[in-house]
């Protein structure tokens, strides 16, 4: 019985301490907090481009020699200048004659904002006309193939060649006689066959030769050596140019370093260049030479707007995740219990947006667009005005 009233004790004992043990306490399971929404900001800031190309550098005048207002002056452009227009060639139609009459009014207009007296070159191709009838037919005029004298007055005219070969008169009187019919007659000149708008005026020695004589003289010749309106240049835009965007970086500096590595915007883009020469017609001296080209960025064709900005948004969204899912643990809910615990705060980056091109064109790979024959106009007048300006002329 003492054995049995032993285990008895025993075993009241291992439930009473059984029944009296509980559960830890455990802290309460952390919520993952909601990341703040990433924002973005944004200005945009149109630019004006100015023109690396100094013309100053270009352009040089002769000190001896004074160019007086009221001077007269014809413009001649070669052939070569010019090429033939197709349908299937686009970028023709940009150095044809046709295109190149809107350019040379422009330098016409200058010209003549300068005091020149610009004078027609079809006055001047008529009297190369004219010129190469006297060296093609000389004395025998009214055989030019293009001659327009009348068949029965060309029968008297040979005629009269006859008697003087055959000694019935003299030179002298063939020559007044010849002369008196060529007065009253219009003949148009040999060589070659013409068409209308053919242009006469591209040798300059022929040019000179036409201008020095007869009642139409020019005192100068504005000779066009290049002129081309399908010009690819580089042109390279420093943004901080900008008072927007400097303004902005200063408002926002934590993008600043990420904005200098973009600071210079590339572009290749289309122009004009013109280069030409104003030769003195009596003396054959060239007075001024000239070369310029502008594109329709610097030119103020075409507008170039863009966006700059910056992207803020939570960086540390994992480090905050894996201490949530940490703390959750068994353990650490026994270890935390009766403790305050601090979610780690949240750490935000800041991203450059741009720079953006959103109105303009600018293309850092080569140009890929085709430009519009309006936009290729102004381009030629932009150049022609802008170095005409630079002739000086004296009062």
């Amino acid at each position: 019985m003492k054995i049995n009233n032993l285990n008895i004790a025993i075993f009241t004992v291992i439930l009473t301490v059984t029944g009296c043990s509980s559960a830890p306490d455990l802290a309460p399971l952390l919520s993952m907090p909601i990341a703040p929404n990433a924002t973005k900001d944004s200005i945009s800031s149109e630019l004006t481009l100015s023109n690396t190309y100094d013309i100053k550098d270009n352009v040089v005048q002769s000190g001896a020699h004074k160019i007086k207002m009221g001077s007269s002056v014809v413009i001649n452009v070669p052939d070569k200048i010019f090429v033939k227009s197709s349908k299937n060639e686009i970028e023709g139609e940009f150095r044809t004659s046709e295109f190149f009459n809107y350019a040379e009014q422009e330098i016409e207009r200058e010209l003549i904002r300068h005091g020149f007296i610009v004078l027609s070159r079809s006055k001047f191709e008529a009297k190369l006309r004219d010129l190469r009838d006297e060296t093609s037919c000389k004395d025998k005029w009214w055989r030019c193939p293009s001659s327009k004298v009348d068949p029965e007055v060309q029968t008297i005219l040979n005629e009269l060649e006859t008697s003087f070969k055959e000694g019935k008169i003299s030179a002298t009187e063939f020559a007044k006689q010849t002369k008196e019919f060529k007065s009253r007659m219009q003949t148009s000149s040999t060589g070659r066959s013409r068409q209308e708008g053919d242009r006469e005026l591209t040798d300059i020695s022929e040019v000179i030769r036409a201008a020095q004589s007869g009642s139409v003289q020019s005192d100068y010749i504005l000779q066009i050596n290049n002129f081309d309106t399908n010009k690819i240049t580089n042109a390279e835009v420093n943004l901080l140019e900008s008072s927007e965007i400097s303004a902005y970086l200063l408002d926002n500096p934590s993008i600043k370093q990420q904005f200098l590595k973009r600071q210079y915007l590339k572009c290749q883009t289309e122009g004009a260049e013109l280069n030409a020469k104003l030769i003195h017609v009596t003396s054959g001296a060239i007075v001024w030479i000239g070369k310029h080209e502008v594109n329709e960025l610097n030119s103020g064709v075409t507008n170039l707007k863009l966006q700059i900005g910056e992207h803020t948004f939570v960086n540390n969204i994992n480090e905050v995740q894996t201490f949530v899912s940490a703390q959750n643990q068994h353990s650490q809910r026994i270890n935390r219990y009766g403790r305050q615990v601090q979610v780690p705060a949240w750490k935000y980056s800041k991203e450059l947006i741009g720079p953006d091109v959103i109105s303009g064109r600018c293309n850092e790979h080569g140009s890929q667009h085709r430009m519009d024959k309006n936009t290729r106009t102004k381009l030629a007048r932009s150049v022609s005005k802008e170095l005409i300006r630079e002739i000086v002329v004296s009062e």
